[in-house]
């Protein structure tokens, strides 16, 4: 029986894929679309009449998306949020609509994961 680590893994059945064309783009927020407001219900499917669900943070973020290599279908997506440039405060994290305090320790010029 070979080693197989887990990145080896991952990489034998999955590819990260920038989602930096229009096109994949809009396969980002058809993903969002379906888990957020169809499978969890946590957005309301009304707010999305195109079947994209996009937000203010979009704009500022690095998108990528999980493609199944086997199929080729995108099984998945995830961003990163990046600080906007503007001098009025604003959240940088979605969550910090819902939970405004909880970013104050770590301060507005640090990133982590």
């Amino acid at each position: 029986m070979s080693y197989c680590s887990i990145a080896e893994h991952f990489n034998r059945y999955f590819e990260l894929v920038m989602a930096d064309t229009p096109e994949l783009k809009r396969e980002v927020y058809s993903i969002r679309y379906r888990v957020y407001c169809e499978e969890l219900s946590y957005e309301s499917t009304d707010k999305f009449p195109d079947g994209l669900e996009k937000d203010a943070y979009d704009d500022h973020s690095i998108h990528y998306l999980l493609k199944h290599r086997p199929s080729g279908l995108y099984a998945g997506c995830v961003r990163i949020v990046l600080p906007t440039v503007k001098e009025d405060y604003q959240p940088i994290f979605p969550s910090q609509a819902v939970f405004p305090n909880h970013f104050d320790l770590i301060g507005r010029h640090k990133t982590e994961f």
